[in-house]
C-alpha cells in the first residue's frame, strides 16, 4: 500500500511542478472552498491538487511514524531484550548442558577407554553446538540493533512528512509551524 501511495503522491507532485492541467479545477482554490472553507489568508489558497497531495503526505507521515515505532520497539529494542534473556540463560549452562543449579553426578567411578572416547566426542559436539548457538545469537543481536537504527531513521522521515503535509495546505506560510 505504501508504494502505491508513494507513486500517487509523486505523480501528483509532478503534475503540480510541471504545471500540467493548469487550466483545470486542480489549480482552482475556489473549487476547494465549495467543500471546505479554510481559514484566510494563507490556507484559503489551497487547491484541490494540494489537498490530494496533503492527504498522501499525511498517510506517509502516519505510516512511516508507525513503521519506525514498530521497528524500534518490537524488532529492535524488544528483540535485543529477548536475546539478552536467552544469552543469560545460555551462559548459565555448564559444559554438560545442565544448569549450574542442577546436581552433578559422581564422576569418580572407573570408566573404560570406550566411555572416555565417547565423552570426548560428546564434549566436542557440545562445544561446537555452543559456538553455533553463540554465533547465531550474535547475528540476531546485530540484526536487532540494525532494526533499531533503521527504525529511528524511518520514524524521523515520518515526522518530516508532517511538515510537508502542513506545507501543502499553506500552514507554513501562516507561521504557525516552521
Amino acid at each position: 500500500m505504501d508504494a502505491i501511495v508513494q507513486l500517487i503522491r509523486n505523480f501528483l507532485c509532478c503534475i503540480k511542478d510541471l504545471g500540467l492541467f493548469s487550466s483545470s479545477i486542480l489549480y482552482d482554490p475556489s473549487f476547494t472552498a465549495r467543500f471546505y472553507k479554510f481559514p484566510t489568508p494563507f490556507m484559503s489558497k489551497t487547491t484541490p491538487l494540494e489537498v490530494l497531495i496533503s492527504i498522501s503526505q499525511l498517510y506517509a507521515a502516519l505510516s512511516c511514524t508507525w513503521s519506525g515505532i514498530k521497528l524500534i520497539f518490537s524488532e529492535g529494542v524488544g528483540k535485543l531484550m529477548r536475546l539478552s534473556n536467552i544469552a543469560d540463560a545460555f551462559s548459565k549452562l555448564d559444559d554438560d548442558g545442565r544448569t549450574s543449579t542442577d546436581e552433578k553426578e559422581n564422576t569418580n567411578a572407573k570408566k573404560n577407554k570406550n566411555d572416555k572416547d565417547k565423552e570426548k566426542n560428546e564434549a566436542a559436539t557440545k562445544k561446537a553446538a555452543q559456538q553455533i548457538i553463540s554465533s547465531s545469537l550474535m547475528q540476531e543481536a546485530d540484526v536487532a540493533l540494525q532494526n533499531t537504527f533503521v527504525g529511528i531513521c524511518v520514524f524521523t522521515i515520518g515526522i518530516s512528512f508532517i511538515w510537508l503535509f502542513a506545507n501543502s495546505l499553506h500552514i507554513t506560510e501562516a507561521g504557525w509551524i516552521g
